[in-house]
């Protein structure tokens, strides 16, 4: 579908997700609290006539992992948590000239449209860990089902999976969804060597893999 002059979107952040993943991180600290309470409730760290208090710090010591093992589940349930009852609304918001992440106790950040690289598996059939099984699917698949590898120099994972983590649908369902504002971002800000190119331009992407496979260098 073309895109229009102005591209703009909303995806929701999926709260649903968000509460299973609030209750799957409270599960084992519900588990780790009860197996600290056991531990350390039959600790004496007093001298008394049957503990010389040794042994007792000695197990205390060797038992830490429970308690801070159940405060990272804690702050994690938490943060999922909050994100169910977040009050304003949480999503990705795609423009002409930006990609924001709107995702509250998880942060919020914005990356301009100019500065993000954004490629197909297709296009990264020279790294296998990039371009994982679906770079063997037919082009025109990958760019209808799948949603492109995005990053840019701020994020320390590839965009892409952050929007997958917390947006509401399945991946096809997203893709759909930002591909107009994706061929947007490709008909302002592409060099025309990294991305996804018509079966007429084909002969000249391919010209272009050498300049980029040396840019990557």
């Amino acid at each position: 579908m073309p895109c229009p002059e102005t591209c703009s979107m909303f995806l929701p952040l999926s709260r649903g997700r968000a509460a299973t993943r609030a209750v799957l991180c409270a599960v084992p600290t519900l588990l780790l609290g009860a197996a600290t309470f056991v531990v350390y409730g039959r600790l004496q760290f007093f001298h008394t006539a049957i503990s010389n208090r040794i042994v007792d710090y000695a197990v205390g010591v060797a038992a830490l992992p429970l308690p801070v093992l159940g405060i990272v589940c804690v702050l994690r349930a938490a943060r999922h948590f909050l994100g169910v009852v977040w009050l304003s609304p949480l999503g990705i918001q795609a423009d002409d000239e930006s990609l924001k992440l709107h995702l509250g106790p998880f942060g919020n950040v914005s990356y301009p449209a100019r500065e993000l690289d954004i490629r197909y598996p297709f296009e990264l059939s020279g790294d296998f860990d990039d371009g994982g099984f679906e770079q063997f699917l037919p082009e025109e698949e990958q760019m209808a089902r799948l949603l492109p590898r995005m990053t840019h120099p701020r994020a320390k994972l590839p965009i892409n999976r952050t929007i997958l983590r917390f947006a509401l649908g399945e991946e096809a369902q997203i893709a759909a969804l930002m591909r107009p504002a994706i061929e947007q971002w490709q008909k302002r800000y592409s060099t025309g060597e990294s991305l996804p190119s018509p079966p007429s331009a084909l002969s000249e992407r391919e010209r272009g893999d050498g300049d980029l496979a040396d840019s990557r260098v």
